[in-house]
């Protein structure tokens, strides 16, 4: 396995900068990630717009700056954390300059706020007239009775009663330095290496040294009820969710978890199943599922959403295929190794590109989480110790569903 060499500082007034080292790549990718992210507490989206807000300044939008030295930037917003990034092949001093702008100099002029929020209506209109995004959207809305139930940009509603006040709140209590980080991943010289070490440090001071410490988070569930949408649909669709448990006390925890049991779902109704083989030869599936597995410190999920006439029997066949146990399946530990295999060969390929290496490292460590200690771990779990944690994560596991065709019957 290829060796990734990394330097981490933490500076006394809480702020981290990482370095990672890739050799004979030209290019240069930096990030700041901020431990906040729409599922924690605020007006819903918030976070997304704060995202959009701060590249706003007295003297204009601040990208023109970035494509004044040829570097390309942009951020995003997640359930748990917000991350601003930026990459080129020189301006090192100018770049970093550039991002610590961003996230130290907040400008939050009512016109600029007012033209942001006109831009982010317009992105929330065209993005949730996706049906799948309606869908899945209905689904977190019965898992989960806080913001991790809410869509990450916010409603319309939301998006309206957002103030200048509000952003100024959640600005002041994530945006400090204890709760940020930085990241540098490229070809670095011992004399670049140093420089970027006291270049953040620096720049650092300038973030609020306000120790803000996020309350124990609250995980609040929702209804779990199945339902029934009309949605202008070519072809009926389903969200399956599963509210997972906590993993605390469990033999496997964050990102390992959220790994294994990718695997489960992969080998019981992935791609390369007996089931999909079978799905798409009846009739019952046209496409591969769409799967997506989350942890947070709000509550952890699972979806399985497609398309699908049959879309109840589906759902029915699913729902048991999960239920399963895995060492019940035909060729259950192959099945494990070849998919183990694969996860960790794409984990490894992820090296070669520089943003999906310090998006990596960024999630995992403003998590508490070590990104190499989970590539390492990953590759030394036992097919039994697997077997019995993901057997254990579905029978604690709770589960609800979202149906849409044309007919809004409730069921």
């Amino acid at each position: 396995m290829r060796k990734i060499q990394t330097i981490k500082k933490v500076f006394k007034n809480g702020f981290t900068t990482q370095i990672v080292l890739r050799p004979g790549f030209k290019e240069h990718f930096f990030a700041i990630g901020v431990n906040f992210g729409s599922a924690d507490p605020q007006i819903p989206g918030t976070a997304h717009f704060l995202e959009h807000q701060l590249f706003n300044k007295d003297t204009g939008n601040i990208g023109k700056e970035f494509t004044k030295i040829q570097a390309f930037n942009n951020a995003y917003t997640t359930f748990d954390r917000t991350v601003f990034y930026a990459r080129g092949n020189k301006n090192t001093k100018r770049i970093i300059d550039l991002l610590f702008q961003v996230v130290s100099q907040p400008y939050f002029s009512l016109n600029s706020i007012e033209k942001e929020r006109a831009i982010i209506q317009e992105e929330a209109a065209m993005y949730l007239n996706q049906p799948l995004v309606n869908l899945n959207n209905a689904l977190m809305s019965e898992l989960f009775n806080n913001n991790l139930g809410i869509d990450i940009v916010g409603n319309k509603k939301d998006i309206a009663s957002i103030s200048a006040d509000s952003l100024k709140e959640s600005y002041q209590n994530f945006y400090t330095s204890g709760n940020m980080e930085f990241i540098a991943v490229g070809d670095f010289s011992d004399y670049a290496i140093k420089q970027i070490e006291h270049l953040t440090k620096e720049y650092s001071k300038m973030l609020s040294p306000k120790k803000y410490s996020k309350n124990k988070p609250k995980i609040e569930v929702g209804k779990l009820s199945n339902r029934k949408l009309s949605l202008d649909l070519a072809t009926s669709g389903f969200s399956l969710g599963l509210l997972l448990p906590d993993f605390k006390k469990m033999l496997y925890q964050g990102e390992i978890a959220e790994f294994l049991l990718n695997i489960m779902i992969e080998s019981k109704i992935g791609e390369l199943s007996s089931y999909m083989q079978e799905a798409i030869n009846n009739g019952d599936l046209n496409n591969p599922l769409s799967v997506e597995i989350t942890t947070t410190g709000y509550g952890n999920f699972a979806i399985i959403s497609g398309f699908s006439a049959n879309y109840q029997k589906v759902v029915s066949d699913i729902t048991k295929l999960l239920k399963k146990p895995i060492k019940s399946l035909n060729q259950a530990k192959a099945q494990f190794d070849l998919l183990l295999k694969s996860g960790l060969g794409n984990e490894i390929r992820s090296y070669d590109s520089l943003e999906a290496l310090a998006n990596q490292f960024l999630a995992f460590s403003l998590k508490g989480e070590d990104y190499l200690d989970f590539v390492r771990q990953a590759g030394q779990v036992k097919f039994n110790d697997y077997a019995n944690f993901v057997d254990e994560v579905i029978d604690k596991s709770k589960m609800c569903y979202i149906i849409a065709d044309n007919d809004a019957r409730m069921i």
